[in-house]
């Protein structure tokens, strides 16, 4: 019972950062102007996360358009690397009008995040959506 509220408190928290204002980019972060950040998170980003909360085996979201790697979808894994399910991701955002030519998709085990591990180390796979190219 603990280990089930701890999760669901984690995940409110990211949630929470999902649906506030997107964050300023960073000084080594691509140069990409604040203005376009917030035109495609209000316009696509938005609309994208609604259609990707709908998704059943999506758990969570995190997106941060100031980030390396701008989502990251949390899922329980059944121990599969999860590429095509990356790849799925980017057609939702493309579909949305939510990517461009930088946008890439990470598959993380939300278990493995829930228990602190960062993003990277939880990865089940990353995807540039420009070219379905696999990152890791």
């Amino acid at each position: 019972m603990m280990r089930k509220a701890f999760t669901i408190g984690v995940l409110v928290f990211a949630l929470s950062a999902c649906d506030s204002q997107p964050p300023v980019p960073q000084a080594n972060a691509p140069a990409v102007a604040p203005a376009v950040i917030q035109q495609r998170y209000r316009d696509g980003g938005a609309a994208a996360l609604a259609a990707l909360r709908s998704e059943p085996k999506i758990v969570d979201i995190h997106f941060d358009p100031a980030a390396a790697v701008e989502w990251n979808i949390g899922v329980h894994t059944d121990g599969s690397r999860r590429y095509g399910f990356a790849e799925y991701v980017c057609l939702v955002l493309d579909a949305k009008h939510a990517r461009d030519e930088r946008t890439d998709v990470r598959i993380v085990d939300i278990d493995r995040v829930a228990a602190g591990d960062d993003f990277r180390t939880a990865s089940l796979g990353t995807v540039r959506c420009s070219d379905t190219m696999r990152l890791d």
